[in-house]
């Protein structure tokens, strides 16, 4: 079982790369803004407005053209698509696991046969109680309950991070194909559910056996 144990550390990693993905931009944003203070005051708006672009379509675009990867669980080959920027990473404790550049963003997939666990239900049961002892979970996030995606039905469990005031939220699926359970965990700063909540559906819902 030592994959699960790599999920959660996955997850808390994610987290904490936000941290310093955040610092940097802020660091950034800083310099940024001195720079604008010291340049005439007609030009002020439109210099503003140029800054809010460069830092609201870095991979605005580039984050809706997906691309499709297969991997292993057992005997069986899966697909799931996540979007080109995003770097497929070399993982044995993990099925499937890719990231953005900066690792705001992750997702890693986990599974195994029915053959060798009861149900579904403690399948999640093991995951969740080990994830639930982290303490960086915020208080009164976890959200739990049934899910169909596209292709699978199951349980979704939820809870947001709280790594030194840097918000996450981890949205963990738990999955039943005809032959596996499968944990699809998509861990990645708060706003990118809001913000990119149709790349969040597409990277679950695409989730499939590949026949």
């Amino acid at each position: 079982m030592k994959w699960k144990r790599m999920l959660i550390v996955l997850c808390v990693s994610a987290v904490m790369l936000m941290g310093c993905s955040s610092g940097n931009e802020d660091s950034q944003e800083t310099e940024e803004q001195s720079e604008q203070s010291a340049e005439a005051q007609s030009e002020d708006q439109e210099q503003s407005e140029a800054a809010d672009e460069v830092e609201t379509d870095p991979e605005a675009e580039a984050a809706t053209v997906m691309k499709e990867e297969q991997f292993d669980i057992g005997v069986r080959k899966y697909a799931i698509k996540i979007p080109e920027t995003w770097t497929v990473l070399e993982d044995e404790d993990t099925n499937f696991s890719a990231e953005t550049e900066d690792g705001s963003a992750a997702v890693v997939l986990g599974g195994m046969s029915k053959e060798d666990i009861e149900s579904l239900e403690v399948f999640a049961s093991v995951f969740k109680e080990e994830f639930l002892a982290d303490e960086t979970i915020a208080e009164n996030t976890q959200v739990e309950e049934e899910i169909t995606t596209n292709n699978y039905s199951g349980q979704v469990f939820i809870a947001d991070f709280n790594v030194e005031g840097i918000l996450a939220t981890s949205k963990n699926l738990f999955l039943e194909t005809s032959e596996d359970y499968v944990l699809l965990s998509l861990t990645a700063q708060k706003s990118f559910f809001t913000d990119y909540a149709d790349i969040a559906d597409e990277i679950i819902n695409s989730f499939t056996v590949v026949q």
